[in-house]
């Protein structure tokens, strides 16, 4: 399938689902009309700098995630607020097709959080059944099992990386899956 529209893989990971809840990690990947990509790949510090912290009663699963990956794997650097809304404000330039599981989950919190104005109205929510067909299609399981690749299943709705040590390539793989076998259809 032939793609001339710019395209943004989105995945956020935030201390919870509230508009306001800090967003802790960042993974985008920009595929131009020309085939080229920027891979873009960040955790986030709180106010002034500091460490985030989890809120009480954030969820164990969430909490060890968390724990394991935020300021922890080797590559991804932790960044400000301040610093990264030009290289948001980047990434988003132009509107691009912003294509995710629920997509406009990730942009709500981004826009306010990082003063990325005019969100673009391209948002591509790739139906999560779409999404574990092809990979499925792969060789890969659904269902919180361990797949192939560093992706799996988190309760039939929402895809995310396992170990977060290359989630970049997991993200151009899957958005690679979805692109190849039509998941991905530009409006």
């Amino acid at each position: 399938m032939a793609n001339d529209t710019t395209l943004v893989f989105l995945d956020t990971e935030t201390l919870g689902l509230g508009i306001d809840d800090p967003i802790w990690e960042i993974a985008a990947i920009r595929r131009e009309a020309d085939g080229t990509e920027k891979r873009f790949h960040v955790h986030v510090t709180g106010r002034k700098g500091l460490r985030l912290i989890p809120p009480d009663g954030f969820p164990e699963q969430f909490r060890a995630d968390f724990d394991a990956r935020y300021e922890r794997v080797a590559g991804v650097p932790t960044l400000r607020r301040r610093i990264l809304r030009p290289s948001l404000r980047d990434l988003f330039r132009d509107r691009p097709h912003v294509v995710g599981a629920v997509p406009n989950f990730d942009t709500e919190r981004i826009a306010p959080q990082f003063g990325v104005n005019g969100w673009p109205y391209h948002l591509n929510d790739n139906d999560s059944q779409a999404a574990m067909e092809a990979l499925a299609a792969e060789g890969y399981r659904e269902e919180n099992q361990p797949v192939e690749g560093n992706l799996r299943a988190i309760g039939g709705s929402k895809i995310e990386t396992q170990t977060q040590k290359e989630p970049e390539a997991a993200l151009r793989e899957l958005l690679g899956l979805l692109t190849e076998r039509g998941g991905f259809e530009p409006p």
